[in-house]
């Protein structure tokens, strides 16, 4: 099926070309759709980012993740895609949208 074709993700229809960056980008926004996520906020180059601070917090080094990321330097990745995750700005948000939630389906109207 590859026959000369090289690349991590080729099209499972024929011709079984690599697929486009835009073709990724649109499987990721259906999949952020269906996730619940903000497809107006965050994009397909929003997880490289994540991936990489989710790895930094899971101990994985710097030097390991400036490779497997391929970014050029340290302080690329330290300003722009390191985020840190304020645990408590995050549970208010689970919180407000919870209540958000519970309040939507008890202003529900019987038709």
């Amino acid at each position: 099926m590859r026959e000369n074709e090289n690349r991590l993700i080729i099209s499972f229809i024929k011709p079984h070309k690599a697929v486009t960056s835009s073709f990724i980008a649109r499987w990721l926004r259906t999949a952020f759709e269906e996730a619940g996520i903000d497809s107006s906020i965050f994009r397909a180059h929003s997880t490289r980012g994540a991936s990489a601070s989710a790895a930094a917090r899971g101990g994985v080094t710097l030097e390991k993740i400036l490779k497997a990321a391929n970014y050029n330097s340290e302080s690329v990745f330290e300003r722009f895609y390191h985020k840190e995750v304020d645990r408590a700005a995050y549970g208010i948000a689970l919180i407000n949208d919870q209540n958000s939630l519970e309040e939507a389906m008890n202003n529900t109207v019987d038709i």
